[in-house]
């Protein structure tokens, strides 16, 4: 969702969700959110470039798969979404 962006505010706003429901347990949960954050964090280089000036985008990831995964998958997934939102902008 774009939106106008406040002065000061970053480009990119993220929230990220791994529902209880989906992995039963806290360090389940803790560990895939924290996979999430580190993929974003070393890809979002190029969609916070593809926002335009003075706009702001809100991304929201959330967890459907039941198990953890590894990290490596988690990026790919990650990066795929990013590639797809940058196509959009």
């Amino acid at each position: 969702m774009t939106m106008a962006r406040k002065e000061g505010a970053p480009p990119v706003q993220v929230l990220i969700s791994v529902p209880k429901k989906r992995l039963r347990h806290a360090v389940d949960r803790n560990r895939a959110k924290r996979q999430v954050r580190e993929a974003y964090r070393l890809n979002k280089q190029r969609l916070w470039e593809r926002v335009p000036e003075g706009k702001a985008l809100a991304v929201v990831f959330i967890w459907l798969a039941d198990t953890p995964k590894d990290s490596r998958r988690v990026s790919q997934s990650v990066c795929s979404i990013l590639h797809q939102l940058e196509d959009r902008l």
